[in-house]
């Protein structure tokens, strides 16, 4: 039979034409495997796009970024840049009233599989700064004159509508010293005492001592920068109630604090030397834990060692 004859495209192409020559299309993002694991596109997570599939057309496939990241490279993987400033703000609805936002945004690592790192700077000279979300930059905090530029203001903020509706600063709600201290409206309140006249204890190589065992609310916490109680609560919404301390004389590995009447309501948290604890509890179970509070070591006796209580809020 005369023209039946037909032009196939040799494998990895595809293709066919009879009686005449085929015109051969080749993906080499199929054929050759290009999205395949343990080939480039795929291996980094990225999309393989072949935008010239003629059989004559080789070794022009891409790999492109995934969205939001972008980028895109021939023949090999591409590097990826990811700018989160471009998917974030650090101007928060409602400050176009007072203070103007000012903030400007910075991301130190772009590459696509780093994020929320990006930052908002507060304008000089503030140093002020806060990560993956707006700045609390305002010097005189809380002033504000509309209910969303109060409700953004990290510094504390709160809106009331009576008597007079306007922005007000609540009380510090800040979980260590630390927070507290980068704060300039709060000051962290604390009482802190040591064991014995000097500091120092008495003790004997890996027996048990209660180097507070006589602590009591009423008879130990008795000047408090602000006013205090026994019933005040302290450590909740998770922050920091009390720290126990083997400053002076600390040695990892030999030397322990362990809670006894650590339980559901106060939990402890042991990192050299430092015994934190946590838990809304008032002051007079912080106390009552404090007491309970038993040192061992297995250092050799007459070594100086110092064990210190904090409290505060």
């Amino acid at each position: 039979t005369y023209g039946d004859w037909e032009c196939v495209c040799t494998p990895p192409a595809t293709g066919s034409q009879q009686a005449a020559p085929a015109i051969c299309n080749l993906d080499e993002c199929i054929a050759t495997c290009k999205t395949c694991a343990g080939n480039t596109c795929s291996d980094v997570d990225q999309i393989c796009v072949d935008r010239n599939t003629l059989a004559t057309s080789t070794n022009d496939w891409d790999c492109v970024c995934k969205k939001p990241a972008i980028g895109l490279a021939t023949g090999q993987a591409a590097r990826c840049d990811r700018d989160e400033c471009k998917e974030n703000t650090c101007c928060p609805q409602g400050t176009n009233t007072v203070p103007k936002c000012t903030q400007e945004c910075f991301d130190p690592d772009r590459s696509a599989n780093s994020t929320g790192d990006w930052k908002c700077l507060c304008a000089a000279p503030s140093a002020k700064y806060a990560v993956a979300k707006p700045a609390s930059c305002t010097t005189d905090p809380c002033k504000h004159d509309s209910e969303d530029a109060c409700l953004m203001d990290e510094q504390g903020c709160e809106w009331k509508d009576l008597p007079t509706p306007g922005c007000t600063k609540t009380p510090c709600e800040l979980g260590t010293p630390a927070d507290c201290a980068a704060d300039d409206s709060c000051e962290w309140e604390t009482y802190a005492g040591n064991r014995g006249g000097n500091g120092a204890i008495t003790y004997e190589a890996m027996s048990l001592l209660k180097p507070f065992g006589t602590f009591t609310c009423a008879g130990s916490i008795t000047s408090w920068k602000a006013p205090c109680s026994c019933s005040m609560t302290l450590g909740d919404n998770g922050k920091i109630g009390a720290v126990v301390d083997i400053g002076q004389g600390y040695v990892d590995g030999q030397d322990i604090l362990y809670c006894r009447a650590c339980g559901p309501k106060i939990t402890a948290t042991w990192s050299k030397g430092q015994l934190a604890l946590k838990g809304a509890a008032t002051a007079e179970e912080y106390a009552a834990v404090i007491a309970s509070i038993e040192f061992q070591t297995s250092s050799v006796a007459g070594t100086t060692k110092v064990l210190t209580w904090s409290l505060g809020h």
